[in-house]
């Protein structure tokens, strides 16, 4: 009787199997249509450019083969393609450095409307990975609500903000340039979070963030070699970037990277991301970011606090302190420092930041509603007469999102910032230390609390969607997956759908076994 039964069920299993080949071919045969009209249309726009448009149109079509094979991935796994859509973040994360260019002069020229073809080749990018999200969102078109509801819509509705007070900005082109990359941000965020369903995805995502901010740190620094000295005339490494950034990025990417260790990786790749977390601590002390280094040591500190207790942290923190001191005395850092103590007007104003914001705090009482509209911080120095330097932004994240946005868009950056404080703190009390997810949180807590500090001295966040600001709203997704988590119970072994398998224990072997997994 068994055998009966089972014939007929074979003719099904056929034309199932036959189905799901024609709509393999058919995905397949789109993309190879996508991508050969991308190839044709750049071959035919390259013939006809001139030679300096040629390296930004060879750019461009990388990306556009990146998104290609990205999505031909996704489409070969339908339903759960984690790393195709972490892909697609890598990429725009890393967009401004696969177009880089020296930001020296940058807001003077966007003030006068004058752009190099990198940033149109930068926003073509962009486009592209517009495009790309959208054929993914295709798939899952009931996420879109998600937007406006949870935790996401105060994401949303901080960019509807900059978005409307683009209207009454100095530069409205400008800013409706950079709204966009924002909006492309929060699409990406919410199609990222569709895609971790347990820690070992976070886990993924937060690799490829580390993997990201390694290559933001490592060009401008290759670059500035290649070019004539990786160090400015001030004596700071970063000749090509502002110093003060590089720091910021590379504080970042030492903090991710106990994120991306993992016990179950080769030794290579454990040695390399060990070398780059170190190598990335040496960064960001002979940048010579003030406020960087004290967010970056004392946020290290705060990662060993809570998952070893005040020992290790203060362990940390004298060998912290020690290698900070010998790069400081044994580099060119030294002449930096040097002329910095000696000057009456460095830490009496904090390297004229005290002087910055008394000049504009006027400005911000004009419109402290609403604000002076999106970026309009970028163009402080030619439009307030008080300004006495040229500053590229306010130099105070809170500051920054005041004047650009008023008190409307400061609620909201606030109440982001209390989400993401909120959910991590809860995961810390919830869950064991010896479980994988308060490892996750710790380190996670401790990248937060980098970009808060920072934040106080620079326009690391609020502003344009730069790789730190985008950073910080990743934390939103990470920090609402693992509260999910812990209130599921999974924070060691987090229960996946039927069909997978549970990998956390090869993920981190022993880090449900002993709390001194990092």
């Amino acid at each position: 009787m068994a055998i009966q039964d089972s014939a007929p069920s074979q003719p099904l299993m056929q034309n199932s199997i036959r189905s799901s080949a024609i709509l393999q071919v058919g995905r397949n045969l789109v993309a190879v249509l996508f991508l050969g009209a991308v190839s044709v249309g750049t071959a035919a726009i390259l013939t006809s450019a001139a030679s300096s448009l040629i390296w930004d149109g060879v750019r461009v079509l990388g990306i556009a083969a990146l998104l290609v094979f990205s999505l031909a991935a996704a489409f070969r796994s339908p339903g759960h393609h984690p790393r195709a859509v972490f892909a697609i973040w890598l990429l725009l994360l890393i967009s401004q450095r696969i177009f880089f260019r020296e930001d020296i002069y940058a807001n003077e020229a966007a003030f006068e409307g004058n752009f190099p073809t990198t940033a149109y080749a930068e926003a073509i990018c962009w486009i592209l990975c517009f495009v790309a999200v959208l054929i993914l969102f295709a798939t899952a078109a009931d996420s879109w609500r998600r937007l406006f509801t949870g935790e996401y819509r105060w994401l949303t509705f901080f960019a509807l903000i900059c978005l409307l007070s683009c209207a009454y900005a100095p530069r409205p082109l400008f800013g409706v340039a950079w709204v966009f990359k924002l909006a492309l941000v929060i699409l990406l965020l919410l199609l990222c979070s569709l895609q971790i369903r347990d820690a070992q995805d976070i886990a993924s995502f937060l690799r490829f963030n580390f993997w990201a901010f390694a290559i933001i740190v490592i060009v401008p620094i290759v670059l500035g070699s290649i070019t004539g000295s990786a160090f400015d005339a001030e004596g700071r490494l970063g000749s090509l970037v502002n110093p003060d950034g590089l720091s910021g990025d590379a504080g970042t990417l030492m903090l991710l990277a106990p994120l991306s260790y993992s016990r179950s990786q080769g030794a290579g790749v454990r040695l390399t991301t060990m070398i780059l977390g170190g190598a990335a601590f040496v960064v960001m002390i002979i940048a010579g970011g003030k406020a960087a280094i004290v967010a970056g040591i004392l946020a290290g500190g705060l990662f060993f606090l809570v998952r070893r207790g005040v020992g290790a942290a203060l362990g940390y923190f004298a060998a912290a302190s020690m290698l900070a001191f010998v790069l400081a005395v044994f580099t060119p850092l030294s002449g930096y420092l040097q002329h910095y103590g000696q000057s009456d007007q460095g830490m009496a104003t904090l390297s004229g930041r005290t002087l910055l914001w008394n000049a504009v705090l006027p400005a911000i009482w004009r419109a402290p509603i609403l604000g002076h509209g999106y970026l309009a911080s970028t163009f402080i120095a030619m439009q307030v007469n008080a300004v006495e330097w040229g500053a590229p932004h306010l130099h105070n994240a809170f500051l920054e999102v005041l004047y650009n946005n008023g008190l409307v868009g400061l609620a909201l950056i606030i109440i982001i910032n209390y989400v993401i404080l909120r959910n991590l703190l809860r995961v810390l009390r919830r869950i064991p230390a010896t479980d994988f997810i308060h490892q996750i949180a710790a380190g996670c807590l401790a990248l937060y609390a980098s970009f808060l500090l920072n934040g106080f001295f620079n326009a690391s966040f609020g502003g344009r969607a730069r790789p730190p600001f985008m950073a910080l709203l990743a934390l939103v997704i990470v920090g609402e997956k693992l509260a999910e988590f812990a209130a599921q119970g999974c924070g060691g072994e987090p229960a996946r759908t039927p069909g997978h398998v549970q990998l956390i224990p090869q993920l981190m072997p022993g880090a449900l076994r002993s709390p001194g997994g990092v």
